[in-house]
Order: structure tokens, then C-alpha cells, then sequence
């Protein structure tokens, strides 16, 4: 399974970073329903889902805390319905790293995105010099853990974690889907390093960020194999 994914030009990086996007092909508000139930996040983990939707995602209103300079920093969305509670759906941002971990992605975009999204492996002194798939700056390639990204760890978060950036959108730029439609439970989605996202933050484009034709996934899951 391959997906296109078109290459930035600088005049478009810098437009991204000035929170425009008058170039690209479509961009709209994405279409679907809030769940219909307040469910905590550990409990949602029990469930068993349909992935429904699946999408790189990114936002550009992220300063580095070395350099200063303002960077896009990225996860995975995906989109689950419930099969087991009608009505339920649950909207997550899933870090990098762990698709990474769980040997997901495919060599050819792990190039990509070290090439076109500065991310790549780091060492994270804090995490006990731990070396995982991060986002880092693509000026000055500080890493940018996950616990900053995903949590919002000391109030350093960005565009994902920090409540200052609630009303901002997040950019999604659609992937295949890395699982066939059995129902399975996903406790990934839903760990101390993934979180929920409001719909109406979503905005869909087909033009950004970029790449040429690349593998996204090693494998699609089947049958009853979790993620």
C-alpha cells in the first residue's frame, strides 16, 4: 500500500510557519460526530474499535525552547468507532514512537520523515538516555520529547498538550489504514503518551507536508492482534 504525498516548497514552509495554507488543493473542517458518552480514557482501552480513519498530523504553533524559531511538530491521528457501544467514537493523537516500537512503519517513510519532518532517533537524557523516533527542531535538532510534546510536561507542551494552543488547528494529511476492520482493542491509543483531540481542531489538506510515493506501514494488522 503506497500513499502521495507532495513535497513543501520553502515558500510553502514559510507560509505554514505563518499559520496559512492558501496553497493547498482542499482544506476543510473534517466531517464526523463527537463520541456520544464522556468515557475515561483507561476504560476506553477495554474496548474493542474499528480504525476508521488514519492520518499524519501536524501543527506549526510549537517555539523551540533552544533556538526559538517556530517548527511543526507531528503524531499520528486516527479516528476509532466503537463495536461495541453504538454511538462511541474516540479521536486520538498517537505519538510516532510508538509506531515505531511497534515496528509499524516502514523504512522508506522513517526516511521521509527524518528528511522532510526532522524526525528521527534521539537520545532522551531524561528519559534515562532512552533513544526513540522524536520530534525535534529542524533548525537546531534539539529533541522534543514525548512527555513535551504529547503531556505538556513542566507547561513546555505545544501544539498537542498545551491548552494556549486550543483553539489552533492541527493538520492532517490522510495515511492508509494500518489495520483491516476486525475489532480489536487499540491500548495504545489511549496510554499516558496519546490523547484525545477536538474534531472542530481538525483541518484536512492534501497538499502538506510532502514526500514522493512511499510505504507508510511494514504490515496492515489482522485478525485479532492488537495494537
Amino acid at each position: 500500500m503506497t500513499v502521495t504525498i507532495r513535497p513543501l516548497t520553502m515558500d510553502q514552509l514559510e507560509d505554514l510557519l505563518n499559520g496559512e495554507c492558501h496553497y493547498a488543493d482542499e482544506l476543510e473542517k473534517t466531517e464526523g460526530l463527537f463520541s456520544s458518552q464522556t468515557v475515561d480514557a483507561p476504560l476506553l482501552a477495554d474496548q474493542y474499535w474499528q480504525l476508521m480513519d488514519c492520518a499524519l498530523a501536524y501543527g506549526v504553533n510549537k517555539d523551540c525552547f533552544r533556538c526559538h524559531r517556530r517548527s511543526p511538530e507531528f503524531a499520528i491521528y486516527i479516528r476509532l468507532q466503537s463495536a461495541q457501544t453504538d454511538g462511541l467514537e474516540a479521536f486520538r493523537l498517537v505519538p510516532l514512537s510508538t509506531f515505531d516500537y511497534c515496528r509499524l512503519l516502514a523504512t522508506e517513510f522513517k526516511q521521509y520523515l527524518w528528511s522532510h519532518c526532522s524526525i528521527r532517533l534521539r537520545t532522551s537524557k531524561m528519559m534515562n538516555n532512552t533513544t526513540y523516533l522524536s520530534n525535534g527542531c529542524p533548525f537546531c535538532d534539539v529533541i522534543w520529547g514525548d512527555n513535551f510534546v504529547m503531556r505538556n510536561y513542566r507547561g513546555q507542551g505545544g501544539m498537542f498538550s498545551n491548552s494556549a494552543y486550543d483553539t489552533t488547528p492541527i493538520y492532517i494529511e490522510p495515511l492508509p489504514l494500518f489495520a483491516d476492520m476486525m475489532p480489536r482493542q487499540y491500548p495504545n491509543a489511549f496510554n499516558l503518551l496519546s490523547r484525545g483531540v477536538r474534531l472542530d481542531r481538525l483541518m484536512r489538506t492534501r497538499n502538506c507536508p510532502a514526500a514522493s510515493r512511499n510505504r507508510v506501514w511494514t504490515r496492515i494488522l489482522s485478525g485479532d492482534v492488537s495494537f
